[in-house]
């Protein structure tokens, strides 16, 4: 029987600087991007966020929350009066046509491929350098 010996230093100090430094950031920065294309989404596809004065297009917000590992998007508008123009009837007297409620949520229910298959991409961006 011949004997065989597998020297794996090198992977694991390799392995654990792509596991615990260079994956993380690579996340955020892809959740960030992701984040951003959403707000774009928001403002130029139907329902569009509406747009009077603009104070509530400049409130968007787009960021990270990590907790153990686990990396959190969390994008929105914020403004006093953003969540009740969100839920808004479709009644409502928009001052920019093609504005109408669900303007954030109706994003995320149509996009949610665009979205997932864009963070694939970012990943794959930042990890095959």
């Amino acid at each position: 029987m011949a004997n065989f010996e597998l020297d794996t230093k090198d992977f694991d100090l390799k392995f654990d600087q792509l596991n615990n430094k260079e994956l993380p950031e690579a996340i955020k920065n892809a959740l960030l991007q992701t984040g951003a294309l959403i707000i774009d989404d928001a403002i130029n596809e139907e329902p569009r966020v509406p747009h009077k004065t603009g104070h509530l297009w400049r409130s968007q917000r787009i960021e990270i929350e990590s907790k153990k590992g686990s990396h959190s998007l969390l994008v929105g508008f914020n403004t006093e009066y953003a969540a009740r123009l969100h839920e808004a009837p479709k009644a409502w007297n928009w001052t920019l046509e093609g504005s109408g409620p669900k303007y954030l949520e109706s994003k995320l229910l149509k996009f949610n491929k665009k979205y997932i298959s864009f963070i694939v991409e970012q990943l794959n961006k930042e990890l095959g350098k």
